[in-house]
């Protein structure tokens, strides 16, 4: 996999009077199942998660019943403190896809991974966790001019300036 660049998506918003529109970190990937079921959805890029988390309703078109029958994890915000919601863990492959105009399976980046499914929904299809992603051997940059850098890594090609920053030896 090459250096992936991709833009951030432009998000009307209401809630500020002051603002029209937000740039946000949005990636398009894929879920599927050891049957090979799958879906396709959009993600929030949340640099401080440790995991990637979707929402529960995708479970059941994975073929995940009860989704509840996961391995549960409590997840908390900024700062840890207080569980705000469950996380249960199940074995999927995660997606990224080179093409984000035009996803398909066969050209992307696939991860065998645990994917969490939120007992509450957040507002978003899923999250992508940054720091997942970083320990998954990718090296991600969110850039203030509005794009994505997502690129496969090892350890040893990373730039020891950002050694300390993205990757946890």
């Amino acid at each position: 996999m090459t250096l992936l660049r991709i833009p951030y998506c432009q998000i009307s918003t209401s809630q500020l009077p002051f603002q029209k529109h937000k740039n946000l970190p949005f990636l398009k990937v894929g879920l599927q199942n050891h049957n090979s079921q799958a879906v396709k959805l959009v993600a929030f890029i949340d640099t401080g998660a440790q995991w990637c988390l979707f929402s529960k309703s995708y479970a059941k078109i994975l073929g995940i019943h009860d989704y509840k029958s996961g391995v549960p994890i409590l997840i908390s915000g900024i700062g840890g403190n207080v569980p705000q919601n469950t996380a249960y863990f199940h074995d999927l492959t995660l997606a990224i896809f080179n093409d984000q105009k035009h996803p398909n399976y066969k050209d992307a980046v696939k991860i065998d991974t645990k994917v969490g499914f939120l007992e509450k929904d957040i507002g978003v299809a899923g999250i992508l966790g940054g720091r997942f992603l970083c320990d998954m051997g990718f090296l991600l940059f969110m850039l203030l001019n509005k794009n994505i850098y997502i690129g496969e890594c090892s350890s040893s090609r990373v730039p020891t300036k950002y050694k300390k920053m993205w990757m946890r030896e």
